[in-house]
C-alpha cells in the first residue's frame, strides 16, 4: 500500500492536473497493480480480477497505469521508456 501511495503522489507531483476529474478508484486500483507487479506481490493478480473487485474496466486500470508513467505486459511493469517489459 506504501508503494501505491508513493506512485500515486508523483504523479500529483509531477502532472497536478492528471489526477483532476478523474475516478479515484481508477487511479487507486491502477497504483496497487503497479506496485504490486513492482514488489512481486502481484503474481496472481490480473487486471481483470482488480477490474471486478473495483467494479471499473480493465480499460480504464489500463490508462491510469499509463497516466502513472508504467506500462505492463506479460504480468511485469516498467516505467514508461525502459527496456525488457
Amino acid at each position: 500500500a506504501r508503494r501505491a501511495l508513493e506512485l500515486l503522489r508523483e504523479l500529483r507531483a509531477s502532472h497536478p492536473n492528471a489526477v483532476a476529474g478523474r475516478d479515484p478508484v481508477g487511479l487507486a486500483a491502477a497504483a496497487v497493480y503497479v506496485a504490486a507487479k513492482l514488489l512481486g506481490a502481484g503474481d496472481g493478480l490480473t487486471q481483470g480480477a482488480l477490474a471486478e473487485v473495483t467494479e471499473i474496466t480493465e480499460v480504464t486500470i489500463r490508462k491510469r497505469v499509463r497516466e502513472l508513467g508504467y506500462r505492463c505486459d506479460q504480468g511485469r511493469c516498467a516505467p514508461v521508456g525502459a527496456r525488457n517489459v
